[in-house]
């Protein structure tokens, strides 16, 4: 297995499970392109390992590094009898599938997350080696822990996507995510709802830098779960102001294996998943009127009429799983 392997996610959802149940020999990139942002160096190194020993497949993790490798470098592999398959974490379309696609010629096989990437492929003629292949969660760290007392009502868990020198600018859907995110917490302000945000750089958000919980490890992640009533959790892609700009994300999962209510927004690929025994499924629901709903006896009511926040019209979806 060759890839970015020190991304935390990637080591947590392939590293641990691929070495558990596969004899795999793992290529940390990380490290080396740091140090070498040389081609040649890191295609001559781990060559020299397919070389040195006996596989019988490559899985070539391409996040982040699909850049740093040649088409010359796998027709060397697959000509060696080796077939090469890879996963797509990020392949909605457009911005996202775009930056894949040209790459799609160096895979045996391609599995992508993207119902909306594989339906793509399919339209123009190129799916003869795609599969799709949703996000799932491991059932070992997230689930649920029956009796934790609630220290939250409405949790956020994800990183402020701005760029580094200027905390203003986003990317990869972060603007839209923190103008929720604002919204939600100036509505929570007005009405004496609790409401914390964790991940990476909140921390230099102007506004959201008060509710700020800072970084989490995935055993204080999985214990926030279990101890909120609401985890808002939407999912976008990096087309902001397309018309649909959802994406299906690991996290949806992970909420859903600890029983925890979550808040998404309008997302068809989530439809797909059948409702487990005692599961219950609210469907478009406003934010707005769902947290006003809450501070009232914690308890969606018909009659409550939208807040001001109102003005985001954020459509969701929520799923609740009761103890």
């Amino acid at each position: 297995m060759v890839g970015a392997l020190s991304i935390r996610y990637v080591h947590d959802n392939w590293v641990i499970p691929m070495t558990q149940l596969h004899d795999t020999t793992l290529v940390d990139v990380s490290p080396i392109l740091s140090v070498y942002r040389n081609t040649n160096f890191i295609e001559k190194y781990v060559l020299s390992i397919i070389r040195r020993y006996s596989f019988d497949y490559l899985f070539f993790y391409s996040d982040a590094i699909n850049g740093d490798f040649t088409d010359g470098f796998f027709d060397i592999v697959r000509g060696s009898g080796i077939p090469v398959f890879t996963f797509l974490a990020d392949d909605v379309p457009e911005i996202w599938y775009n930056q894949n696609r040209p790459y799609d010629h160096r895979f045996d096989l391609v599995a992508t997350h993207s119902k909306a990437g594989f339906e793509r492929r399919k339209q123009e003629g190129v799916a003869d080696n795609v599969i799709y292949l949703p996000w799932g969660y491991s059932d070992k760290l997230f689930k649920k822990h029956p009796g934790m007392p609630y220290q939250y009502d409405v949790v956020y868990i994800g990183s402020n996507l701005c760029q580094e020198n200027d905390p203003e600018v986003y990317y990869g859907g972060g603007d839209a995510r923190q103008q929720l995110l604002r919204e939600v917490y100036a509505f929570c302000m007005e009405h004496d709802i609790r409401f914390k945000v964790f991940g990476a750089g909140w921390n230099r958000h102007p506004v959201l830098k008060e509710c700020d919980g800072g970084m989490l490890s995935n055993e204080q992640m999985v214990a926030v779960y279990n101890q909120s009533r609401i985890v808002l959790n939407p999912g976008y892609s990096a087309d902001e102001g397309a018309e649909q700009c959802y994406q299906t994300k690991l996290r949806h999962f992970e909420v859903l294996g600890c029983g925890a209510f979550q808040l998404v927004n309008r997302n068809p690929e989530l439809t797909r998943y059948p409702l487990r025994r005692r599961q219950q499924r609210y469907e478009l629901l406003e934010v707005c009127w769902y947290l006003q709903a809450m501070s009232n006896n914690h308890r969606p009511m018909p009659e409550v009429k939208c807040s001001p926040i109102h003005r985001m019209r954020q459509r969701c979806r929520t799923y609740r799983d009761p103890a």
